[in-house]
């Protein structure tokens, strides 16, 4: 395992700017008409977001094709996904490129706990500007009542991955990415794992939960569906059966006291394994970017659309690295993210 690392240093902004941020967010989520379970979500997670907003704004490269939109403008076309006893309403972010058979892969996106992928457009239309289908993809839910439901969920995940492939005969040769935030990237790690086809072919994990859903202190709904071991239960989880040819790349951040609690369901999990090693975690190639004490609710591109700017540029280099045959090791563990690790973007990265 190769690791880089250094302290990371936050700095400061107004807590009137943060107030006006929140205000504004909100009012935005309800003119635009979100469910009542992203509403909760944000209620929940205001401090958790504030938080985020205390980190200084990354140094953006103007000259860095990663960082920046890509060459290719996205039509976005809304649509429902028909998987077994439900329809799901998703989008698609068509990258506007002359023949499909010039796109780069198929990105499905899962949202968090109780959200909505509509709050990660930013993540999704960059990943359509660089040529890339991606289709963004809630699932059915009341409230949080079925949150823990995240096995069914992952076979979702596999049926939509179908019906996008049905759309266009193109699509079916493209290369699958999973990709989620929170418990998304929790069911997107679930559905590579149970994946008895091999279709999925990467999967990319903002800060991934293993919990089952929560509140932790009610029942055991924590420890359902594990995916990832969790030594403290001793818990297996399902990851050690994920293909071996599949990379994977995990964001992770320290546990909080809002959205992500309890350090035995954090993202590092799915990394380290059962041994710090990687036993029966993610499988070998991995890439562990560490966030430090950056916001598990920050990841979330219209709270905190600075921050997110730089994990939106790592997944572009990862695609491009694994996907594309481009070498992007100064982005992945070379001078460019190091630069980011030493201002406190990042904490560390690992590669396995």
């Amino acid at each position: 395992m190769t690791r880089f690392f250094a302290n990371s240093q936050s700095q400061f902004v107004s807590s009137a700017t943060v107030s006006f941020r929140i205000a504004s967010a909100l009012l935005k989520t309800t003119s635009e008409g979100m469910t009542n379970s992203f509403n909760l979500f944000l209620v929940l997670a205001l401090p958790t977001l504030a938080s985020a907003w205390f980190w200084d704004k990354p140094n953006i490269d103007a000259n860095d094709p990663l960082e920046q939109t890509g060459p290719f403008s996205a039509t976005k076309t809304p649509t429902d996904i028909a998987v077994s006893d439900a329809d799901l309403m998703a989008e698609i972010f068509q990258p506007d490129i002359a023949a499909s058979g010039d796109l780069k892969g198929f990105v499905l996106f899962a949202p968090g706990f109780g959200a909505s992928f509509k709050m990660h457009d930013d993540h999704l239309s960059h990943l359509a500007s660089h040529g890339y289908l991606t289709v963004g993809m809630d699932f059915e839910s009341a409230g949080f009542a079925n949150e823990s439901f995240q096995d069914v969920k992952a076979q979702q995940v596999l049926e939509a991955i179908a019906v996008v492939q049905e759309l266009d005969s193109s699509y079916a040769s493209l290369p699958v990415i999973v990709a989620g935030h929170s418990n998304g990237g929790k069911i997107s790690f679930c559905a590579a794992s149970v994946d008895a086809s091999n279709i999925i072919d990467g999967v990319i994990a903002m800060d991934p939960v293993n919990s089952g859903g929560g509140p932790c202190f009610l029942g055991d709904a924590c420890f359902k569906c594990p995916v990832a071991p969790n030594v403290q239960s001793g818990q297996r989880g399902v990851l050690h059966q994920m293909n071996d040819n599949a990379p994977s790349l995990i964001f992770r951040s320290q546990p909080d006291w809002t959205t992500n609690p309890d350090e035995q369901f954090n993202a590092q999990c799915f990394f380290e394994g059962s041994d710090g090693s990687g036993l029966d975690g993610a499988p070998s190639p991995s890439l562990h970017c560490d966030m430090g004490g950056f916001s598990h609710a920050g990841y979330v591109p219209m709270m905190c659309s600075e921050q997110v700017q730089l994990t939106k540029r790592t997944m572009v280099a990862w695609l491009q690295e694994n996907f594309e045959g481009t070498n992007r090791s100064e982005h992945l563990t070379g001078a460019v993210i190091q630069a980011d690790i030493q201002s406190g973007y990042f904490d560390s990265v690992a590669f396995r």
